[in-house]
């Protein structure tokens, strides 16, 4: 609790810089421009890697903040990605223009919480079950809570294909939503089930559904 509360803490003052750069990755993808959201991550991610040993053990002068350097890195990480999306969105995507002074769309919000809300629920739904899971197994024994925590990393690895489908897929139904063809939607959706039974079973071809449906 005493490294875990300063870290959260931090995070939580910070994290609208998560928020900003999740927005402006999703303006992107939803564009088709799903490539430019690598730039967005990778200056986020790299700017953690740097800060961190930075900011933990105190190189270049720089006061050893440990635990909370972390977060501090973490978060910082977070606000360059978010710059860095909002930079590649007013270049790069014409599709969406950012207009900070637009008026807000009753209807068009009222559209967005019927789509998200169901999506909140469920990851919420996750983070207390696992916050359960931990506080049970941690009545037992702390090496219990570590090894629960290494089974869901690796339960992770074997799902990151499966995601990385679901995030691909957001821009293509977004264009078919915008262009009124729920029919091509429907279509995705019974491709993406195949191609994830192709992921779990490889030996059956691969990903050769869901190229048809595209074309």
């Amino acid at each position: 609790m005493d490294y875990g509360i300063p870290y959260l803490r931090i995070c939580m003052l910070g994290s609208l810089g998560m928020m900003g750069q999740w927005v402006f990755d999703r303006f992107v993808m939803a564009s088709g421009k799903s490539s430019l959201f690598l730039f967005t991550l990778s200056a986020a991610s790299i700017t953690n890697l740097v800060l961190d040993p930075i900011l933990i053990f105190g190189y270049f002068g720089i006061l050893a903040m440990g635990t909370a350097g972390a977060a501090l890195a973490t978060v910082i990480g977070q606000w360059v990605g978010c710059f860095a999306g909002y930079g590649i969105n007013c270049r790069r995507n014409r599709e969406i223009p950012i207009h900070f002074t637009a008026k807000v769309d009753k209807g068009c919000m009222a559209a967005i919480l019927k789509v998200g809300i169901p999506s909140t629920l469920v990851q919420a739904v996750s983070s207390v079950l696992a916050i359960y899971v931990n506080s049970v197994l941690m009545v037992i024994t702390p090496t219990a809570v570590a090894v629960y925590g290494a089974c869901v990393k690796i339960q992770g690895l074997v799902t990151v294909g499966v995601n990385g489908m679901g995030s691909g897929l957001i821009p293509i139904v977004a264009y078919n939503y915008g262009a009124k063809k729920p029919k091509r939607i429907l279509q995705m959706g019974d491709a993406l089930f195949c191609d994830i039974l192709q992921y779990i079973f490889p030996d059956n071809g691969g990903f050769s559904g869901m190229g048809a449906v595209i074309v």
